[in-house]
């Protein structure tokens, strides 16, 4: 997911080289990103994100398993669209937590997702219904 994977990649740049002068010059970019993935992303507001290729000659499934029928479930049988794989929301949890270093740094604070992609994959409530 392009929006998650700029976040993290200011995160790991500036850790590696500790620029403030970069990292200013691109948090509001990073901002609007994880609020694209949050707001846009999470098509049924269920917390997780997901896609659905809307064009024709698009790939049918957007993550490392790219073949058209490479999403099935236990039993054989294909996945509807739209996709939540759970890749996708490894990505989107490693992008909050590095927001939430990247804003503190600057003063600021971002909400972490904690307990979101549990309570869908495994049954298990979110933090905030226990």
């Amino acid at each position: 997911m392009p929006p998650a994977l700029y976040c993290l990649t200011l995160w790991h740049t500036w850790r590696w080289t500790g620029d403030d002068k970069l990292l200013k010059a691109h948090l509001e970019t990073a901002k609007a990103a994880i609020r694209w993935c949050d707001e846009r992303g999470d098509r049924d507001r269920d917390g997780l994100l997901e896609y659905e290729t809307r064009s024709p000659k698009g790939y049918r499934n957007q993550s490392w398993k790219d073949a058209g029928d490479a999403v099935v479930h236990a039993d054989g049988r294909q996945a509807d669209l739209p996709l939540a794989t759970v890749e996708l929301q490894g990505y989107l949890f490693a992008a909050h937590l590095a927001m939430a270093e990247l804003l503190a740094a600057q003063g600021e604070e971002i909400d972490v997702i904690e307990g979101t992609v549990e309570a869908p994959l495994w049954g298990i409530p979110p933090l905030d219904q226990e």
